[in-house]
């Protein structure tokens, strides 16, 4: 009896293992498909993925400091889901337009009487950066 709960014991863990990652295989697969290397260790696992690493240091510093918040307002000014009319935005998304402006992934352009904000190349550069990272 002692020895079918050793055995149940020990398979308990890796069978527990087997079913997440049978569950979960295709998000699973995807991950390692883009992992550049994989290191397992006793604490842990370290996944190192290509897209990030492909790009220079100063890039990958510049996006790792994006919040995603800032990442969305980029984005969705881009798209024009935003008005690019500094005076039409609302508090929070001229918050936003103030890091991007500092972090020069923003410009402001005149047009007419109005004050509008544009992409610039890094702002496009890194936004598409953004886009395919997975």
């Amino acid at each position: 009896m002692t020895n079918i709960v050793t055995i149940i014991e020990a398979l308990a863990w890796p069978s527990v293992v087997l079913v997440i990652v049978l569950l979960f295989r295709k998000p699973v697969v995807s991950l390692f498909s883009r992992a550049q290397s994989v290191d397992i260790k006793a604490n842990g696992i370290q996944l190192v993925l290509s897209k990030m690493e492909e790009l220079d240091p100063i890039r990958r510093k510049e996006l790792s400091g994006l919040s995603s918040n800032e990442i969305w307002l980029l984005n969705d000014i881009d798209l024009k889901k935003i008005s690019p009319d500094i005076k039409a935005m609302i508090a929070p998304q001229k918050v936003g337009v103030a890091t991007l402006l500092e972090m020069k992934l923003l410009e402001t352009k005149t047009v007419g009487s109005s004050r509008h904000v544009v992409l610039t190349k890094l702002g496009k550069e890194l936004l598409d950066i953004a886009k395919n990272i997975i």
